[in-house]
């Protein structure tokens, strides 16, 4: 068996704006991703979400990792396909991550 250090690197959250990224509480749990997949930066977040989410952040509901999925979530609901449909969104994330 080899090292899974070798494999994984340690997941953090790198993709939230300033202000949340300074009011969310780290992930509880560790989570780790492939080393190749941490050589891909996520696109950048742009969606107005802080202000509905502000009280579950402060209040230690959602952890940076919880409230990064959300975001990513509402933020391509809004793209359009053609067709008319909205687009959706895929939570892969393992056990542990808190999907609710």
């Amino acid at each position: 068996e080899g090292d899974s250090s070798e494999i994984f690197n340690q997941y953090s959250c790198r993709s939230l704006p300033p202000p949340i990224r300074s009011i969310a509480m780290k992930h509880p749990t560790e989570v780790v991703e492939s080393n190749t997949l941490a050589t891909v930066a996520l696109p950048p977040v742009d969606y107005p979400l802080l202000d509905t989410l502000r009280p579950y952040i402060e209040g230690g509901h959602l952890s940076d990792l919880q409230v990064e999925a959300v975001y990513y979530a509402c933020a391509r609901h809004t793209c359009i396909l053609h067709g008319g449909k909205r687009a959706g969104f895929f939570i892969g994330d393992g056990a542990g991550v808190g999907k609710g």
